[in-house]
């Protein structure tokens, strides 16, 4: 819970010095599975994270996930998850981007469609 105070004259009460104490409920946080872009100018690199939706692309992280390197020839290499982990988000509610739901898909887990 978080309290802000306010000015109690916009409640109606008619003393300047008088400070009311609002209380509101804190949103849950709405958690995206995304990636995150590393690597250089024509060399991408992406690591799997589980992100607060209204992070930038290249925010802070909740928790790191796994690594998707799109140029990788060997495809037992190109993709690293974090199998138990993305598992869970999922169980909470975590959305998966249209990217990551793909690659989710293509390595066997199971993503809902959101």
């Amino acid at each position: 819970m978080v309290v802000y105070w306010q000015d109690c004259s916009a409640l109606g009460v008619t003393s300047a010095h008088d400070v009311c104490f609002v209380t509101f409920e804190e949103a849950p946080v709405a958690v995206r599975l995304r990636l995150k872009r590393f690597g250089r100018r024509h060399r991408p690199f992406y690591r799997l994270t589980a992100m607060d939706k209204r992070q930038a692309r290249d925010g802070r992280a909740i928790e790191e996930l796994g690594h998707y390197d799109p140029l990788e020839r060997d495809p037992d290499k190109q993709v690293t998850l974090k199998r138990e982990r993305i598992e869970y988000w999922l169980s909470v509610g975590a959305q998966p981007s249209e990217t990551v739901r793909d690659l989710l898909k293509k390595n066997g887990i199971g993503a809902s469609p959101s």
